[in-house]
């Protein structure tokens, strides 16, 4: 697996400007922008616009970008992945057009195998965002490819979208169970469907401490789900005070011995439940949410955060004795969610919120209020 960061070289047109998804579309006059990106804090508040949403432009606008590959990533498969694009994206690559997202908050992918150049010539991406309705919240939205773009190259096995998940089925002191569920394919370009599938605990100084594997054979034709269940001696137990880590790492080996890494990331060895008449226990220790309510958005960055932003935020509320986030009010940026595991955060993860009122009423309320 290679992770391929697309977030530097973007063109921006704020207007719905014709055939801008064709791959020879003029973009020299096109603004350059780096992603993530938020083009509403770029321009003039305006009564005329939500007040819910900040008033901010909204609009339709439009990101072009170019890249190229080599003769050798050609017979691999490569998803292009969007972790939040606010809201009603279309994605075109090369001309071809592969489908749209009306959530603004929820990360994506699209298999683009298909449709990708690896003969010198660029691969061009087009994006149109419409954020038409601004009065569609009443919380500061954004508007625009706000968080990060990547492209992904898998080898001969690849995961489903969120294919990996990983889960502690008891856990003390002395040794914790867990639970590796993969949903897996194979590549149509290697003739492999027997692999060996292996989920690795690697510590702090990168030693593993735990594997177990399985043997599977892959469907042709559809997903094939492989559940790795395995023990860690002595675990170090994830808590806000102490927020012990592992790197969750799975392989898969094909029959001659090639190796591939599906996924690789940051897991915690815990257990929780809630009693109606004690409360919450972590680790089976009575633990009090000391927490706050945070929005996506970074005051005069708009929708378009950083990982650094986040980590400073996350430094002060630390220092005041917070352990406890929720994710007002939809899904936030992946980065987030990782930095709340490694520094001590319990987290409140919500879907989106559906605001059964009128928004614009309450617009034309406010408007006469501060008049």
């Amino acid at each position: 697996m290679t992770i391929i960061n697309l977030n530097r070289g973007w063109k921006f047109h704020l207007g719905d400007e014709e055939n801008s998804f064709e791959t020879r579309h003029r973009d020299e006059e096109w603004q350059n922008v780096t992603i993530p990106h938020d083009w509403s804090v770029a321009y003039p508040k305006s009564r005329e616009f939500s007040s819910g949403t900040g008033y901010v432009i909204g609009g339709t606008a439009w990101y072009r970008k170019a890249f190229a590959l080599e003769e050798t990533d050609a017979g691999h498969p490569f998803f292009l992945c969007f972790d939040g694009v606010y809201k009603n994206s279309q994605v075109w690559v090369n001309g071809y057009y592969l489908g749209r997202r009306p959530n603004g908050y929820i990360s994506f992918r699209y298999d683009v195998t298909d449709y990708l150049y690896f003969d010198g010539r660029d691969n061009i991406i087009a994006v149109k965002v419409t954020h038409e309705d601004i009065a569609d919240s009443r919380w500061f939205t954004g508007s625009g490819i706000h968080r990060k773009v990547t492209l992904v190259r898998y080898d001969f096995v690849y995961p489903s979208e969120y294919g990996v998940f990983f889960k502690t089925d008891r856990a003390d002191e002395n040794s914790a169970d867990y639970t590796c569920e993969c949903e897996l394919y194979p590549s149509k370009f290697a003739d492999v469907t027997d692999v060996t599938v292996t989920a690795e605990l690697l510590d702090g100084n990168g030693q593993t401490v735990s594997e177990t594997s399985a043997d599977a054979s892959l469907s042709k034709t559809g997903m094939t789900a492989v559940s790795l269940s395995g023990t860690l001696k002595n675990p170090a137990l994830w808590s806000p005070a102490s927020p012990s880590l592992y790197t969750l790492r799975v392989t898969a080996k094909d029959p001659v011995g090639n190796c591939t890494v599906i996924a690789e990331e940051h897991v915690g060895i815990r257990t929780f439940r809630f009693d109606p008449d004690h409360g919450f226990f972590l680790n089976g220790q009575p633990t009090i949410f000391k927490g706050v309510c945070m929005h996506h958005d970074g005051g005069a960055l708009g929708a378009a955060m950083t990982r650094g932003v986040w980590k400073r935020r996350l430094e002060k509320l630390k220092a005041m004795g917070c352990n406890a986030i929720r994710m007002s009010h939809n899904p936030h940026m992946p980065e987030l969610y990782d930095l709340c595991d490694e520094m001590g955060f319990l987290v409140w993860a919500e879907i989106p919120v559906i605001s059964r009122f009128n928004k614009k009423a309450q617009d034309n309320a406010m408007s006469q209020l501060e008049e």
